[in-house]
């Protein structure tokens, strides 16, 4: 009798694991991407401090949130940041929203989080952009490169 009742629940814990594993189920499988966070950094500002190369594509795994920072010139900037997302890229428009003219540049980290990133290899596509015109002149692309996240440091 006991030999059965062990059966039985060693047959339903492998019943149990294989209808698991049947199912690729995430978390974030229902919650749509979206831009979490988009701040800007001076590169004249005392505490600046640059970012590495090798950093400025990184991944949260357990939130499956994917920190860009790019260069952009700017006065004044306040950012404004969309998000279009499809199964294979995230395209992402910034705008600095210049609040004054300048004859010299002044450069910023623009840094951005998406989150959550369903696949684990898509194309990034970043755009520096004037959303006031929508004139094509006024893209300047940024970033344009194939990510797969599981190769990306964390942060």
């Amino acid at each position: 009798m006991m030999k059965h009742k062990f059966l039985v629940f060693i047959l339903s814990i492998g019943a149990l694991t294989q209808s698991c594993t049947d199912q690729s189920y995430s978390l974030y499988e229902d919650i749509e991407t979206g831009i979490v966070s988009a701040k800007t950094y001076s590169h004249a500002d005392s505490s600046y401090r640059p970012v590495p190369d090798s950093l400025r594509l990184r991944f949260q795994p357990q939130l499956r949130m994917l920190r860009c920072t790019v260069v952009a010139e700017g006065c004044d900037p306040h950012l404004e940041a969309r998000l279009e997302a499809t199964s294979t890229q995230l395209t992402i428009r910034f705008d600095m929203n210049n609040a004054c003219r300048h004859d010299l540049p002044e450069y910023f980290d623009v840094d951005i989080f998406v989150s959550p990133v369903h696949p684990d290899t898509f194309a990034l596509v970043v755009e520096q952009v004037d959303f006031a015109t929508n004139d094509p002149a006024s893209r300047r692309v940024v970033l344009s490169e194939r990510i797969n996240v599981r190769t990306l440091p964390g942060f």
